[in-house]
Order: C-alpha cells, then structure tokens, then sequence
C-alpha cells in the first residue's frame, strides 16, 4: 500500500511534483515532499522527514519509488543534496568523508531513477530558509534532534523554489490549500516505508 497515494487520492488530489532533500554525514537528514493539485487547481503539500545513521540511499530511493508511484514522472523527481566546497579547513572535518560517500550514493540512486540532482551549498540554504520561515510554514521544529533533518528541509525548500515557484510562494505566504483544506500533512517516513512492506531499521 502506498500510504501517501492513499491520503492524495482520498483528498482528491494529483501529485505533480516531488523533492528528496538531504543533508549528508554520519547521520543524514532526509526531507520529502511532495506538490498536489485538485480539480479547483489548489495546491497541497505532503511533507515527512528522517535521519538516518545508515543506508541513507535505500531510503532515498525508497522515497523516490514512492513518489513515481504517486503518478509522478521521472522527469519531475528532484533530489536536493546539501553542496560541499573543499577548502583547508573543511578536509580536516571529521564528517566531511561520510558527508562525501553519503553523497556519491545519493547522486547514483537519483541518475537510477532518473531524478534531477540539484545542490545547495549550507550558507545559502540557511539564509534562504530560516528556522524560523520551516517552523512558520509548518515543515519542521527547531528541536535540536532534528537539526540534520532540518537541514535538508532547507535544501528541499531551495529545490521547490526552482521546480515550482506557485508552490513555493504559496506555501511562503502561508496561503497553500492542502490535503486536509487545512494545514500541511506530514507522515512519518517510517509509516510510509512500512506500509508499503518496506520494515527498514531507521535510526
């Protein structure tokens, strides 16, 4: 079962368009969502996050076989990766070699599902989406235990700016119609990988 073709079609909704956002590194932050339209022409968001210690690029390709699932053709599958410079003092970070590999698997997982990889330094992330602007809109807390997860909503939040600026001003004025015509839905990515016979161990 597709748990979030379920809530779509239950809402009366068609996915359009779909975003992976990742924050690469020992444990790596994942954030998807996914753009809908109804017959009206209303926009809905579906929104999960997850962090994972390992195998970032199982649930990766996990999330973007959902999304194809969902309706939506490869050629507007997205994948929105935090961008490293290598500089002196970036080589000597302890997490740099896991953000590096992490990277690598996921730019092979979205060539495989022929998703356009896009890339994101922090910086700009950052001053583009504030935690402030993720808490507004609905996507994500400011919990400390969601930072990397956090993250990679601001390099997913970047990404739907260039792939669907409606959506993006929409939801930045706080004005999306969503699934439920009242606030963004946000599923566990755990329920989704579950219900679709996915039992992956996520830390």
């Amino acid at each position: 079962m597709n748990l979030w073709r379920s809530i779509l079609d239950q809402g009366g909704y068609t996915a359009t368009k779909g975003i992976v956002g990742v924050d690469p590194g020992g444990t790596t932050g994942i954030f998807s969502v996914i753009v809908s339209e109804n017959a009206e022409g209303d926009t809905g968001t579906l929104t999960s996050w997850t962090q994972v210690t390992r195998d970032a690029e199982v649930t990766i390709g996990y999330m973007l076989l959902t999304m194809k699932e969902c309706g939506i053709p490869a050629n507007r599958l997205n994948v929105a990766i935090e961008k490293y410079i290598i500089t002196q003092r970036t080589a000597k970070l302890t997490r740099q070699p896991a953000a590096l590999e992490v990277t690598g698997e996921v730019k092979a997982v979205a060539r495989r599902h022929n998703a356009r990889v896009w890339e994101f330094t922090a910086s700009n992330a950052k001053k583009f989406a504030s935690d402030e602007l993720l808490e507004r809109v609905g996507w994500i807390g400011r919990g400390r235990s969601q930072r990397h997860a956090r993250d990679a909503a601001r390099q997913t939040w970047s990404c739907l700016a260039e792939v669907d600026f409606p959506a993006w001003e929409a939801t930045w004025e706080n004005q999306v119609w969503t699934v439920d015509g009242d606030e963004v839905i946000e599923v566990s990515m755990d329920e989704i990988m579950r219900a679709g016979g996915m039992d992956d161990d996520l830390d």
